[in-house]
């Protein structure tokens, strides 16, 4: 095709680019199940390949290292969470049943998704990752839920990371056998007193079900 000749935005891919792809998907499919299985460390790039059923240099066509194609898992997923996170935020007026239907959301889906659960607890860096795509959002509800007087708390970006650190560690124990709802439960009850929510009404928010938008909507059960 000659490089002056415009292509339509709309125009349909290549068979190459659709093979391209679907090569790059598979992929990263394959490293998402692998990660989670074995963790990071132990995965290698001819097992990925191997499980994606392409060709060992077909890799490089795609990613330039093991860490590259980690940040892909990563954020194709995130994404999706993301999606979910921001959905809740937009339909919950009340900071805190918004902040507590997002905890219940991350840990019920790692009990509903282990492979997203295992790959977040085991991944490298996970908690850095966490960070950079969940922890501004973390802040901005805990914020807007201190200037609703729904909590007293100084520290919100502090408090974000730490909300972030428990959910990792909420979706390890549950994806180590731990009873799921007794996890959920108490873990979205003891940040919420960390915001300074008082104990009655922390547990109340601790165990109020995922509403039906998000079961529904993200193939995601309620409580």
């Amino acid at each position: 095709m000659r490089a002056d000749v415009p292509v339509a935005p709309d125009a349909p891919l290549t068979r190459g680019a659709r093979s391209r792809l679907a090569t790059r998907g598979k992929l990263i499919e394959a490293a998402h199940s692998l990660m989670a299985e074995k963790g990071f460390e132990q995965c290698t790039i001819e097992e990925i390949t191997r499980r994606a059923d392409v060709g060992f240099g077909s890799f490089y066509n795609h990613f330039e290292s093991k860490d590259d194609i980690a940040r892909a898992v990563y954020s194709a997923r995130a994404g999706e969470i993301g999606l979910i996170t921001d959905e809740i935020s937009s339909r919950e007026p009340d900071k805190a049943v918004a902040i507590s239907y997002v905890q219940r959301m991350f840990l019920t889906r790692a009990v509903h998704d282990p492979v997203w659960g295992r790959f977040i607890v085991r991944a490298q860096d996970s908690q850095r990752q966490m960070n950079e795509t969940f922890v501004v959002r973390a802040a901005d509800d805990i914020g807007a839920g201190v200037e609703q007087k729904r909590f007293s708390i100084r520290c919100v970006e502090t408090a974000a990371n730490i909300t972030i650190a428990a959910l990792i560690s909420g979706m390890s124990r549950i994806l180590d056998g731990g009873p799921s709802e007794q996890i959920t439960a108490e873990t979205i009850d003891c940040l919420m007193r960390l915001y300074g929510i008082e104990p009655q009404e922390a547990a109340r928010l601790a165990n109020l079900p995922l509403p039906d938008y998000v079961s529904a909507n993200f193939s995601l059960p309620a409580a």
